[in-house]
């Protein structure tokens, strides 16, 4: 296999060490930085992580690796990739927001934004897939969904038949999406939350978690509760 060197960009807890777990079992990429997208160093005390975690055995970065892979702290990570002649990312920022924001600046580099799709989750027939999506353990993507650029489904979320997700969307794990629903722009929905069909959920919404959604929601706001309301 001729693999192709890749950077994660991000490093937040679990989710870039996830996806160095399966992506190279996956795919021609082989994982060669992960960058933490901020100048300053990141620093972290293994001793105080450990206190904060529940389980003992987890991956951190040390002595500027991460998982055995080079680990640097650098703002303009495009110049820092194209240093090391990488031109294949993946943004892996849980922030909506800023994810989009670079991943517009890898687009305008020219780099080629890859999605990754765990080997547990289904994407049905007829769905369409955008850049940089993120699809973790038993994620499912029903028949002829429109999933855009940047979307983040997480551990064992569902999108029924004919929903659309816009850019730069985050789904907790356990969420349910019902057929012919579409979801906005930088939208966040919690864990457990329900959400009927031909829903319409407007831009920058935040849906609570383990919330029902029975009506529309408009932009701008946060909803939790059974049924969910504006808060």
């Amino acid at each position: 296999m001729n693999q192709k060197h890749l950077a994660i960009i991000g490093y937040e807890e679990g989710l870039a060490g996830l996806i160095h777990s399966f992506i190279e079992n996956i795919s021609d990429y082989k994982v060669k930085l992960f960058i933490h997208p901020f100048d300053e160093v990141l620093k972290l005390d293994k001793k105080s992580v450990l206190a904060d975690r529940v389980v003992k055995d987890f991956s951190f970065p040390e002595n500027g690796e991460f998982k055995g892979v080079r680990f640097l702290c650098k703002a303009d990570w495009i110049d820092l990739c194209l240093k090391f002649k990488i031109k294949h990312a993946l943004i892996a920022i849980s922030d909506n927001e800023v994810r989009h924001e670079n991943i517009a600046k890898a687009k305008i580099a020219g780099f080629n934004l890859i999605s990754v799709v765990h080997p547990s989750a289904q994407v049905m027939a007829g769905a369409s897939i955008g850049q940089n999506c993120i699809f973790l353990p038993n994620a499912f993507i029903g028949y002829k969904s429109e999933i855009c650029d940047g979307v983040i489904l997480n551990t064992g979320a569902s999108i029924d038949h004919h929903c659309f997700v816009s850019e730069c969307v985050s789904i907790d794990p356990g969420v349910v999406v019902a057929g012919n629903t579409s979801i906005g722009k930088f939208s966040k929905i919690h864990s457990g939350a329900t959400i009927i069909n031909r829903i319409k959920i407007g831009n920058n919404v935040v849906v609570g978690a383990g919330s029902l959604v029975i009506r529309d929601i408009q932009s701008n706001v946060t909803v939790y509760g059974v049924p969910a309301d504006v808060q």
